[in-house]
């Protein structure tokens, strides 16, 4: 079947999201996929979407099993993706979630998107019919102290020593600092480090010295809507709820039920900014305009359940909105 070829929206304060179907390769090495609506049984396995398997034979190694450990490498929240990196094959994988995906910790409790940071490992299960992952959660075999400080590397050795311990470096250990991947010359004594390993192996070392709290309060008008803060970071809000932020200056947007505004804010090393929400609420209710050009012989667009006449641009109000597309012959 054929897939859409474009869909090209104006949006003001609208996140809206399209998944093709199949897997492909990408020119950056990462291997990305969706899941095949005609092959969900072989996808969902243990802890993987589809095409993990072929993806996997391709590279000459053995198909990815339950105990292999898969750290986040990247989280785009305005793609909805997130980059996962095989501690055991050493080959790096792209996944998709969206508003149905549940994220858990360690535990079984929900947790947010938000939760999820570099160097974290994760299981990944399931995927609905669009191809994104069902269940993401944080490891239960592994161990993490996030706060280190008290550290020393003896690259002779290939040894982290914590306080009075020492664990082994490997060669496939990750260490991130921002958005790069670094070695451990980098780190230093000032440093504070989240660090994540199996028994006395380092797994994954994140540098978080270089972050901030963004702490929000009066959040209950748009709990259950989502936050945009800058061009990466998307996230459900949830009661008073606090995020970790690389510092740095953002535009902080919110968005519900026709209410909404935005701000910039900054946020500072080891600092927490505090933003009250019912300083953005602004005058209400809000609508956007959004302009919908599709290149499909008789498409047609609903929002919200609601066929819409695209011809001219629609007014939506603030907020969040489900945008299904149709046509003959075409996935939906």
């Amino acid at each position: 079947m054929k897939k859409f070829k474009r869909l090209f929206c104006i949006v003001c304060m609208l996140v809206l999201s399209l998944a093709a179907c199949g897997k492909q390769d990408t020119d950056d090495g990462v291997k990305k996929f969706y899941n095949s609506m005609n092959d969900t049984t072989e996808a969902v396995g243990e802890s993987t979407q589809s095409g993990l398997k072929a993806a996997a034979e391709e590279n000459g190694k053995s198909v990815k099993k339950s105990s292999d450990i898969l750290i986040v490498s990247d989280i785009n929240s305005a793609n909805e993706t997130i980059r996962v990196y095989n501690y055991s094959t050493g080959v790096q994988y792209q996944y998709y979630y969206g508003l149905t995906t549940g994220f858990f910790d360690k535990y079984g409790n929900h947790m947010s998107v938000s939760d999820i940071h570099q160097g974290d490992v994760v299981d990944i299960s399931g995927a609905d019919s669009d191809g994104k992952a069902k269940r993401i959660q944080k490891s239960d075999k592994v161990w993490t102290n996030d706060a280190v400080t008290n550290f020393s590397v003896d690259k002779n050795k290939s040894v982290l020593e914590i306080g009075n311990s020492s664990y082994r470096l490997g060669e496939r250990t990750m260490i991130f600092s921002g958005s790069d991947v670094v070695d451990t010359d980098s780190l230093t004594a000032q440093d504070k480090l989240a660090v994540v390993g199996i028994d006395k192996d380092i797994v994954s070392i994140s540098v978080t010295t270089g972050h901030g709290t963004l702490q929000l309060s009066n959040t209950s008008l748009f709990e259950g809507s989502f936050l945009q803060l800058g061009d990466r970071i998307f996230a459900e809000i949830t009661k008073d709820m606090s995020l970790d932020v690389p510092e740095g200056c953002y535009t902080l947007a919110v968005a519900n039920n026709g209410w909404g505004g935005s701000t910039d804010i900054e946020i500072k090393r080891g600092e927490t900014t505090k933003v009250n929400l019912n300083d953005l609420k602004g005058e209400g209710p809000k609508k956007s305009s959004i302009l919908f050009e599709v290149d499909v012989q008789g498409a047609k667009i609903y929002v919200d359940g609601s066929e819409i006449d695209y011809t001219s641009p629609v007014e939506i109000t603030y907020g969040k909105h489900t945008l299904k597309v149709t046509a003959d012959g075409r996935f939906t």
